[in-house]
């Protein structure tokens, strides 16, 4: 009796310790429904997508939009990919082009990089990506038109779209954006992981404002593509937008920085 006793004793004490194991190695899931509820009752047109190795979640995340300078992401990658750039040593004219148009936004550096890359280049690695819905347009880059699923795909793998001997170098920049200009995600970037991320804002007018970012902790990776569009005409709409973005961004990663494990 009593060694039956015993045994049952045990096995109350073991299965809440097994129960509290099984949570602390179960994997992270966003607060989607969380996002798309807040998502709804802001203004503009708002889509949204996040990606992991596994998951793959998106709320209008098929309507395209106008890039702005989501657009500068896609450039880095083209430049330094460029045949007269990948296997060389990055010298100080390509930094004067690279570090401005990623870190401040500059517009003037992209036209540059735009044109040295060329458009058949920025087509090529969008269907290497792939994206699905982007379309190029060559006489105004910003103009061209993205979605929240090709972005939140592309900058998923965007490290592995770049060289080796420039990855370091790239992701760098999409790290150290300029003060002024981190809002959104670096407001919110979950405890423990690392936010490369580029944004679009349309000269601060509410005309779009979209962050697109690529979360890193260790081999472990989160994707987010966050676009709107249509907000309003004002410096206002601006401000607006950047909220809306700090606050789908919150919702979406709730508890990414005491997860355990992320697929």
């Amino acid at each position: 009796m009593r060694r039956a006793l015993v045994t049952i004793l045990l096995i109350f004490l073991l299965v809440p310790a097994a129960a509290g194991a099984a949570d602390a190695t179960t994997p992270w899931k966003p607060a989607w429904n969380s996002a798309v509820r807040y998502a709804k009752h802001r203004k503009g047109i708002i889509g949204f997508a996040l990606r992991t190795a596994k998951l793959d979640y998106g709320f209008r995340s098929r309507r395209t939009m106008p890039c702005a300078s989501v657009f500068k992401a896609m450039a880095l990658v083209a430049y330094l990919n460029h045949p007269d750039v990948r296997d060389r040593k990055l010298n100080s004219h390509d930094k004067s082009l690279l570090h401005p148009m990623i870190t401040r936004s500059s517009d003037h550096a992209a036209d540059q990089v735009f044109r040295y890359v060329g458009a058949g280049r920025i087509r090529a690695l969008a269907r290497k990506v792939p994206m699905y819905r982007f379309h190029l347009n060559t006489k105004i880059w910003g103009r061209s038109s993205i979605d929240a699923a090709d972005q939140a795909r592309f900058m998923l793998q965007i490290d592995k779209l770049i060289p080796e001997r420039h990855r370091s170098y790239a992701m760098y920049l999409l790290s150290h954006i300029t003060h002024s200009q981190r809002w959104g995600i670096f407001r919110v970037t979950p405890k423990g992981w690392k936010a490369h991320a580029k944004a679009g804002w349309g000269l601060g007018t509410g005309w779009v404002d979209h962050q697109v970012v690529l979360l890193t902790r260790g081999n472990q990776r989160v994707s987010v593509a966050v676009l709107q569009h249509n907000i309003g005409n004002s410096k206002a709409a601006h401000a607006y937008g950047k909220n809306t973005l700090k606050g789908i961004f919150a919702r979406l990663l709730r508890g990414l920085d005491k997860a355990q494990v992320v697929e």
